[in-house]
């Protein structure tokens, strides 16, 4: 199956299973870089860092187990994580915000 994000460096719909979310000032940020995490994997966990009031997490799996990944500011904001995953680690080397 396809996704309905779009990778820019290859002009196709992304193929593999990715879910992220984002808090951002504004919705339209928001939006934006939770297309940019799901393209770009965990090194979109560092442009997330980079960002003044912007916290984001990422889920992916495809036909591997779920891997789950988090600033550190979002992770202190969740409640509980999705089944089957543990935000209590990050996605290396992001260890620290």
């Amino acid at each position: 199956t396809r996704s309905h994000i779009i990778d820019p460096r290859t002009g196709w719909a992304l193929t593999s299973s990715a879910a992220a979310a984002v808090i951002a000032p504004d919705g339209a940020t928001a939006d934006a870089l939770a297309s940019a995490l799901c393209v770009m994997g965990e090194e979109g966990i560092e442009l997330i860092k980079e960002l003044p009031y912007t916290e984001g997490s990422l889920w992916s799996g495809g036909n591997k187990a779920l891997e789950a990944c988090a600033t550190k500011g979002l992770r202190q904001m969740m409640a509980a994580s999705p089944p089957g995953s543990s935000l209590d680690k990050l996605c290396s080397p992001f260890e620290q915000r």
